[in-house]
């Protein structure tokens, strides 16, 4: 009897002891807060304004900590990774991207989405666009599903490593890549001409080896200027803004 007696007992102890861990697991950490305030902040007070210019009363002072929170979350690098990812349905309003043929509205999934890619391709849009070709080197971020499968099979590297592994094989398409047989840069333009398009090419190599060689020197991760694309912008901000555009 005294034996089944402390054999239930240490069952019961066991039992105890793994919810105990589950309860302390569960408990967000202070970094885990932080980012997660990060996020809420992505969504605007504004109402999103569809394809229609700006409305007069559109609060300018409130996208400041809109565009606020994603400078941070681009500097927390992957150690947002988890909760930005969660958020990839979240559908509430964040921003409106100016681009040349239209506005757009982001959602804050959208724009956890960005981060996630841009913190991993850390070089991506701080080169020169010389063809389409060069976007979707590294991740398959069209698919949102499938980024959220990369992440959990490269969840314990650091970022660093990440952002390496991603330059090396842009660097690999820069080497080889053909201005003949590369597309422009969007569907209307046409191909960069020879000697710009070549000069260009080279360029983005040499940025891509020095951006490399820092970050394998000090083993940090490149924090990204921005998620602003090749023809889209943040606006709504209360200084202006203007389109990057191609090379």
């Amino acid at each position: 009897m005294q034996r089944q007696l402390a054999g239930i007992v240490a069952i019961v102890l066991l039992i105890y002891l793994h919810e105990g861990v589950e309860a302390a697991d569960s408990v967000p950490t202070a970094e885990q807060q932080r980012i997660r305030v990060l996020v809420e902040a992505l969504a605007s007070k504004n109402i999103a304004p569809g394809s229609d210019p700006l409305p007069k009363n559109y609060d300018k002072n409130a996208q400041v900590v809109v565009y606020l929170a994603i400078q941070q979350l681009l500097a927390e690098g992957s150690a947002g990774f988890d909760i930005l990812i969660a958020h990839f349905n979240d559908k509430r309003y964040s921003y409106t991207d100016k681009c040349p043929d239209d506005n757009y509205d982001r959602t804050v999934g959208d724009v956890c989405h960005m981060i996630v890619c841009r913190c991993a391709e850390c070089y991506d849009c701080e080169i020169h666009l010389i063809t389409r070709d060069q976007f979707n080197l590294y991740l398959d971020y069209d698919t949102r599903r499938n980024l959220s499968d990369w992440w959990k099979n490269n969840r314990t590297r650091p970022l660093w490593s990440i952002q390496v592994e991603a330059i090396d094989r842009a660097v690999k398409f820069m080497e080889t890549v053909d201005r003949d047989k590369a597309r422009p840069t969007h569907m209307e333009a046409h191909r960069l001409p020879v000697a710009r398009f070549d000069a260009l090419r080279k360029d983005n190599l040499r940025m891509m080896k020095e951006l490399r060689a820092s970050i394998e020197a000090r083993k940090e991760a490149y924090r990204p200027k921005s998620i602003d694309g090749y023809f889209g912008t943040m606006t709504g901000l209360p200084w202006p803004t203007s389109l990057r555009g191609g090379s």
